[in-house]
C-alpha cells in the first residue's frame, strides 16, 4: 500500500501518513535500542558471575 492509499483510506494526507510512519519507526527503534542494552547488560552481569575478578 502507498502513502497515497493509505491517505485515502484513512482520510488523510500523504505527508500526515509519512508523518505517522516516521513517529512509529522512531518509537520502535528507540523500544528495540533498550531492549538490547538491558540484554547487553545482563549478559555481562552473567559472564561478571561466571567469572569474578581477583
Amino acid at each position: 500500500m502507498t502513502l497515497e492509499e493509505a491517505g485515502v483510506k484513512m482520510h488523510v494526507t500523504r505527508e500526515r501518513i509519512r508523518q505517522i510512519e516516521a513517529q512509529a519507526l522512531k518509537k520502535m527503534r528507540q523500544k528495540a535500542s533498550r531492549l538490547e542494552e538491558e540484554a547487553l547488560t545482563r549478559q555481562a552481569q552473567y559472564l561478571s558471575n561466571l567469572c569474578p575478578r581477583k
